[in-house]
């Protein structure tokens, strides 16, 4: 898992800098992280699942069904919503920690990952960064095992390309009625509304795959699928709550360590050095929290002297 720091990001396309944006991904709404969360590094892969498969009774190909490109470290595939919950819960109570699929809210945050181009790593398609028909990949017309394309800034895995990955959230037509707070729409729309069409009998899906072209590979898509659907391009990642403790500690075990840092502040586009001493919580090697001040997609915290400080501890 990957912890993906508190901060605010804009979901949706803006007409400015996109060619094409319907009204699906409209309006554009600011949304805010006051805590951070874990997500999948890499999609669930059929290595994670078969274990699951094996730990309730059944047999390790006896379910998702893997195509016949192998199991492994290939992501998982023909499974339904209705497994994917079932696969995190049973993952929630085998670790005692909680388990979900991702909101959409979260799944945008995360691929973008302080970006606002089309692509985290730009506006135009890179061969080779991903697994679709016209991305240059070699595992053209079969997924590819995960892990096989460079990551995004965050450090995650795939989230453009390979399977689509299912969402928490009942599909909604627009983002009108998105919550700003990054949870999950669970409810459909108001019948009476038509401007809020939600439908729980489909769910939200994101970040494209290898049978579709690189248009549905963009940071901002979405879809929509059946709740009952499963096939050879539905996949699944997940995420993890994280509380207050965890948060502190981070997998470091760090917390309120006070270290001296360097931090390289990056605000419209202007760069500030500061050297301080401060009160720092620390989450997977990077400080989230320094004093009052939070770390997030638009401001980023370069630690020279962190690890020496850590070390020394």
């Amino acid at each position: 898992m990957v912890v993906i720091p508190a901060g605010r990001f804009h979901i949706g396309c803006d007409r400015r800098a996109e060619r094409d944006c319907p009204r699906r991904r409209r309006p554009v709404r600011e949304v805010r992280f006051d805590t951070p969360f874990a997500l999948s590094k890499y999609e669930v892969t059929f290595e994670d699942y078969d274990r699951y498969l094996v730990a309730k009774g059944g047999g390790r190909h006896g379910e998702a069904d893997d195509a016949g490109w192998g199991r492994g470290r290939r992501p998982v595939i023909n499974v339904t919503r209705a497994d994917a919950l079932a696969y995190a819960a049973w993952l929630s109570a085998e670790a005692g920690e909680r388990y979900r699929l991702p909101s959409e809210a979260e799944w945008e945050y995360a691929v973008r990952a302080g970006t606002t181009t089309q692509w985290w790593w730009g506006d135009e398609l890179v061969p080779g960064r991903a697994n679709c028909p016209d991305c240059g990949s070699r595992w053209e017309g079969r997924t590819a095992p995960v892990g096989s394309f460079r990551p995004n800034p965050w450090g995650l895995h795939d989230m453009a390309g390979n399977v689509l990955e299912m969402l928490l959230d009942c599909w909604h037509s627009d983002y009108k009625t998105l919550p700003t707070d990054g949870t999950a729409r669970t409810s459909p729309g108001r019948w009476w509304d038509t401007d809020d069409a939600g439908n729980c009998e489909t769910h939200a899906v994101r970040g494209g795959g290898w049978l579709f072209v690189s248009e549905y590979t963009r940071s901002s898509r979405r879809l929509a699928l059946s709740y009952e659907y499963y096939g050879p391009f539905l996949g699944i990642r997940l995420a993890r709550d994280i509380d207050d403790g965890q948060a502190a500690h981070g997998p470091s075990g760090v917390h309120g360590r006070r270290v001296t840092v360097a931090l390289l502040a990056k605000r419209f586009d202007q760069e500030v050095d500061v050297t301080t001493t401060v009160d720092a919580k620390v989450v997977g090697g990077a400080v989230i929290r320094a004093g009052d001040t939070v770390f997030d997609g638009s401001v980023r915290g370069k630690l020279d002297k962190l690890a020496e400080s850590l070390g020394r501890a």
